[in-house]
């Protein structure tokens, strides 16, 4: 759970602070799924990246202690190269391909419930599930823009301040910075590691609706009534899947990834809720004929008797 942090003095000069257990300037940061984390980064870490912006998994969840609880606080995310290569996977490692592209400066994600005070970020676990990530240059929409193929480090900003988080410098002299070097990901548009891949089935209970079918050119079959998206409990968070410490080399699940989950999310979703509009305008023309027939029947009551 340990991670890295640096303070940064009104002065200008840089103070490094305790960095045991993630403690920084009295400030204790927890990366509250660890265990998921350190399985994924076993097998190197894949984001996947979509023009409409997708969301991590896993994402940052963080458990916070040490805030003076009157004081209001803003929580911010940014996502920063962890060098200068462009990366490429041959079947059995990553390695480097080039140099890489000149980083796109995209707008850092503040937490939508900064700031806030220091009890209200204690005490419950902090997410960060609604960041989205992107390789649309051009994108509008707040997302956070990568390039495929680059490696990646998730960074959590804690400012204390009454500002509202558009309006923080993350250099300035009250933000103090938290990074865990098991939180590095290759920014991918679709899954290399098929190791990586099952593993993501496994953990992810969006994904459980992945099997192997034979029948199916894409190798894919997709569960409807396992990929309809859940809402994040009152802490707001995502649920910890039942299996979370399951070995996944007992799994016999399979997957073929031919395209992105997020992807496959969508199309269950678009087709759920066309069956559904199908259900209701037959329920409704039922009704609605049913109806009619009354009226009719009742004015034939009222005209002849």
């Amino acid at each position: 759970m340990s991670g890295s942090c640096s303070w940064l003095l009104r002065r200008g000069t840089k103070e490094w602070c305790s960095i045991r257990k993630g403690i920084c300037k009295g400030i204790r940061v927890t990366l509250d799924n660890n265990g998921m984390w350190n399985e994924f980064f076993k097998c190197k870490t894949e984001m996947i990246l979509t023009k409409q912006g997708s969301r991590m998994f896993p994402y940052c969840r963080f458990r916070i202690s040490g805030l003076q609880p009157s004081r209001k606080y803003s929580l911010i995310m940014d996502i920063q190269p962890l060098d200068n290569s462009r990366y490429k996977w041959t079947g059995k490692n990553w390695q480097v391909a080039g140099k890489a592209e000149c980083n796109v400066k995209s707008r850092p994600f503040a937490h939508p419930e900064s700031p806030s005070t220091g009890q209200h970020w204690m005490q419950n676990p902090v997410s960060f599930y609604k960041l989205k990530l992107t390789n649309n240059i051009t994108d509008q929409d707040g997302n956070t823009i990568l390039h495929p193929m680059h490696r990646y480090l998730p960074r959590l900003h804690l400012a204390q301040t009454d500002k509202a988080a558009e309006d923080v410098k993350l250099n300035g002299p009250s933000v103090v910075t938290f990074t865990f070097p098991q939180t590095e990901f290759m920014a991918v548009t679709a899954y290399q590691n098929s190791q990586f891949s099952q593993l993501k089935v496994d953990y992810n209970p969006f994904a459980k609706g992945l099997k192997e079918d034979g029948s199916s050119s894409r190798g894919l079959k997709l569960n409807f009534n396992s990929a309809v998206d859940s809402k994040p409990s009152v802490s707001g968070d995502l649920q910890k899947n039942s299996t979370t410490n399951k070995d996944p080399s007992s799994s016999t699940l399979t997957v073929k990834v031919a395209c992105s989950s997020n992807f496959l999310y969508q199309t269950a979703g678009l087709q759920a809720m066309t069956r559904m509009k199908t259900h209701f305008q037959m329920s409704f023309d039922i009704f609605w004929n049913s109806l009619k027939y009354c009226f009719v029947h009742l004015y034939n009551l009222m005209v002849f008797c």
